[in-house]
């Protein structure tokens, strides 16, 4: 697969960049002119790659193809995306169809329009291209053609907007999505007084993203825009936290809400008045009371099931929205998203997924059919109960756009400052989740063993359980007696929390409701945090013990 002169090219390239020089030497491609020689700063290289790799989320150890010329800065941008992510590169010598010569599914992938239509061409590496995680295009035009057959693929296909003078691209268009160019985070686009682009590379190898806390902005003339006019309707640290949220859900766009509440609120939106929405029975006590809200207000018409099999037996044609939180909130029952969603469809109705309390750790409800995913981004996704925040998500173009325009409209968009306290804390978002589900499964297993505990709902992953005590008299002195644990409404921080639906959140729903699914006044919500698993344990056991 590899010829001995490639391998001497990407050594001889890594040996240019482990030397103690500042700048490394590229050449320009002489597509608008003369070949040029330049020298430019290995840090610009390094973000410049940093960028590419959070917009396309790419992670340690992810698979890419290096299939361009080393002689070029497309060719040593992917060396570099390599380094900086410690990405598993394969090499192949430059070519007409790369792909034939390789095998396995990759991650991420950069070539010209004519590597992808060759590639499109061959059966084999036909498929290979639809596997493809995130497919860059670049060096050239892509013609109908080719957009055609990239629009119809599973793959996510790029054109990039770039130069040698950019390192690589700085505007980015999803193919067969969109018609526009989006510029990268850091990067702001502008016209000179002579009609010129001008780009400004705001990059500095900063590893937060900048706060951008200006509500209105100048236009470079009249009848121009640089994209962003007015905060409302769009702002670069949202835009940053928007595409950061798409990416670890695995879809095309998101939408950065004021809260939780908003976001649900912002989902129906989109649904016209009279629509009938099948939910599931338990459900957070927000959704509930504004979901009995707008039912008497005739809005929408609710319709509620218990379990899966109830749920799939009422799912009939007259369904337009069927709605589910999996795990529910507080009974942690599970629900088979990619069975409903393919019942659903078939019905004609679109699915709606309450993503909370699995995050997209442990569930990604898109891959599984779901049409719509939305998050109380206040809980796990920000993860230090210092940010109110809501999320939703969606690879539906049509969606996305009538949703944009209802939140523009009505308003309810996240802060900047909230913005960069939510990419903050979705860094940690894999970590946290793992340690706070290793701490509830030993949680979990003590609670099982007490013996003043009669029921401990846990799925066997996340941070969320819930449990009913024997003896329900027991509860006040419980939650006046924890010391670790916080009795405050709320979940998914760090911190270890315990709540009383009955009187906190699910209070709003009418007791005998409750009891009827089985939510009962004897039933307590622990959210679990990254503590110490023996300090919540003992906590515990003193509390139900004493």
């Amino acid at each position: 697969m590899v010829n001995t002169k490639r391998i001497m090219g990407i050594e001889q390239f890594y040996e240019e960049w482990n030397n103690d020089n500042e700048c490394i030497e590229v050449q320009t491609s002489g597509s608008t002119g003369e070949p040029k020689k330049m020298m430019v700063r290995k840090s610009r290289m390094l973000a410049s790659a940093r960028r590419t790799n959070d917009f396309f989320g790419l992670n340690h150890n992810d698979r890419a193809l290096l299939c361009m010329s080393l002689d070029y800065i497309a060719g040593k941008m992917m060396a570099v995306r390599a380094i900086e992510r410690g990405l598993r590169l394969d090499i192949v010598e430059p070519c007409s169809n790369p792909l034939a010569r390789c095998c396995g599914r990759y991650d991420f992938v950069a070539m010209v329009p004519m590597q992808v239509w060759n590639s499109l061409r061959n059966d084999d590496t036909r498929k290979r291209v639809a596997d493809i995680g995130n497919l860059l295009i670049g060096g050239g035009a892509i013609n109908n053609d080719l957009e055609k057959e990239l629009s119809a693929m599973p793959c996510r296909a790029w054109s990039s907007y770039g130069m040698t003078e950019t390192l690589s691209h700085i505007a980015l268009r999803r193919v067969g999505k969109s018609l526009w160019y989006e510029p990268l985070r850091q990067v702001s686009l502008s016209l000179a007084d002579d009609g010129c682009l001008v780009v400004t590379d705001e990059a500095t190898g900063a590893l937060t993203t900048p706060l951008h806390f200006s509500t209105t902005y100048q236009h470079p003339e009249f009848g121009k825009s640089t994209g962003y006019d007015y905060t409302r309707t769009k702002n670069p640290t949202r835009s940053s936290l928007e595409k950061t949220l798409a990416a670890i859900e695995h879809a095309d766009y998101a939408l950065a809400t004021s809260s939780g509440m908003s976001a649900i609120v912002l989902a129906f939106s989109v649904f016209p008045v009279g629509s009938k929405v099948l939910a599931v029975r338990d459900l957070y006590g927000g959704s509930f009371r504004w979901f009995h809200q707008v039912k008497q207000e005739g809005r929408f018409h609710f319709t509620y099931a218990n379990t899966e099999e109830e749920l799939l037996a009422a799912l009939t044609e007259d369904i337009d929205v069927v709605y589910l939180e999996t795990p529910t909130n507080p009974l942690m029952l599970e629900f088979d998203i990619a069975a409903i969603a393919e019942k659903a469809h078939a019905k004609g109705a679109k699915v709606i997924v309450d993503n909370t309390f699995y995050s997209p750790i442990y569930q990604r409800p898109l891959e599984n059919g779901a049409d719509l995913v939305l998050h109380s981004a206040t809980k796990y996704l920000g993860g230090h109960n210092d940010v109110l925040a809501g999320a939703l998500m969606t690879s539906d173009k049509e969606l996305y756009k009538n949703l944009f325009y209802n939140l523009n409209t009505t308003g309810a968009v996240l802060s900047p400052f909230d913005s960069y306290l939510l990419l903050r804390g979705l860094k940690t978002l894999s970590l946290r989740m793992e340690r706070s589900t290793k701490n509830a499964q030993a949680v979990a297993a003590f609670l099982k063993d007490s013996p003043a505990v009669k029921e401990v709902l846990y799925p066997g992953k996340g941070g969320m359980i819930s449990f009913k005590v024997k003896d329900e008299a027991v509860i006040p002195h419980l939650l006046n007696t924890l010391k670790v644990f916080t009795f405050a409404e709320s979940l998914g921080g760090v911190e270890s929390l315990i709540t009383y639906p009955a009187t906190q959140t699910h209070a709003d729903i009418p007791a005998d409701v409750r009891k009827s699914y089985g939510l009962t006044d004897d039933l307590l919500r622990l959210s679990i945090g990254i503590e110490d698993s023996q300090d919540l344990i003992t906590d515990l056991k003193f509390a139900l013990e004493v």
